[in-house]
């Protein structure tokens, strides 16, 4: 805190900050006490109070160290004599929480672009390979299940992503839990980044939904692991993903291949290795589905 006459001359200097000194040989004064940048400020805002008989705010920033300080000029008059009270508050927390908060809105302004970007599209590619309405729901409503999930356990890291297991678990949970049949996680359990949650999680989805149409059938028993290793990608550090189904038939026949709309095969084979920057490898013969998704990767954790 600091008093002063409306002349300038300080009375009174209290419990300055640290990072600024009062002379002790010397009169004080705003720059020898500030600085000559910030005591330019602190001019500033004292002559602009006196001017205008009014509270002043001024957001002044150290320079030295970065720290943040908020100035409060205040004219006040006592016995007739026009005094300028200065009311420093270091505001340096309070300003990184409110240039994080700004980043994180920039963040979920960003991803809230991408997953409308995202939903425009698989509205319009199962449309194309639907035949009628019923279809059509079916299958988008799905689809939209399935990011939802994903992007539910990127927000429940604060945007960081996904562990590979919650995600395989979570877009299991609609479909395998209810039929009760089982499906095992194994391998590595790394922290996948947003981009790949949505986009794994997209295709583990149409991988289970073909599976659970294998059930409905009534003679045919899905087994299923899905793995994760960590293998080396185009030079750099990567993850191998599997989908390993073994179709088991009651009857002893062999199993017809799955029919899939375009748009799933295109998930698999197509948009989820080009959204991570990968390759994938895809078999389906009938007796067993095999599903390879290779990237570089980089914990997210």
């Amino acid at each position: 805190m600091i008093v002063k006459e409306s002349g300038g001359a300080y009375i009174c200097a209290a419990n300055i900050p640290d990072c600024w000194n009062t002379p002790g040989d010397t009169r004080p004064t705003h720059r020898s006490i500030f600085g000559e940048k910030v005591g330019r400020l602190v001019e500033h805002g004292s002559a602009e109070a006196t001017k205008e008989r009014k509270l002043v705010k001024l957001d002044v920033s150290e320079p030295r160290d970065g720290r943040q300080f908020e100035f409060v000029f205040e004219p006040v008059a006592l016995d007739n004599q026009q005094y300028m009270l200065i009311i420093i508050v270091e505001m340096t927390e309070e300003r990184r929480r409110e240039q994080r908060l700004l980043a994180l809105l920039r963040e979920v302004n960003h991803r809230t672009k991408n997953l409308l970007a995202i939903v425009h599209s698989i509205a319009a590619q199962t449309a194309r390979s639907t035949g009628s309405l019923s279809s059509f729901l079916q299958r988008f409503n799905g689809r939209i299940y399935s990011l939802s999930r994903s992007q539910d356990l990127v927000i429940d890291t604060s945007w960081k992503g996904a562990l590979f297991a919650d995600l395989v678990k979570a877009q299991a949970g609609k479909y395998l839990n209810q039929s009760g049949e089982p499906f095992d996680v194994t391998g590595e359990n790394p922290m996948l980044n947003p981009n790949e949650t949505l986009y794994i999680g997209l295709a583990v989805h149409e991988l289970f939904v073909d599976a659970v149409a294998l059930t409905e059938r009534g003679d045919v028993t899905p087994q299923i692991t899905v793995e994760c290793r960590r293998n080396e990608f185009a030079g750099k550090d990567g993850l191998e993903v599997r989908w390993i189904q073994k179709n088991k038939l009651t009857n002893g026949q062999v199993a017809e291949r799955t029919e899939r709309d375009t748009f799933g095969s295109s998930v698999l084979t197509r948009i989820a290795p080009a959204a991570v920057d990968g390759e994938a490898e895809f078999i389906d013969d009938g007796a067993k589905v095999i599903y390879a998704l290779r990237f570089a990767h980089q914990d997210a954790r």
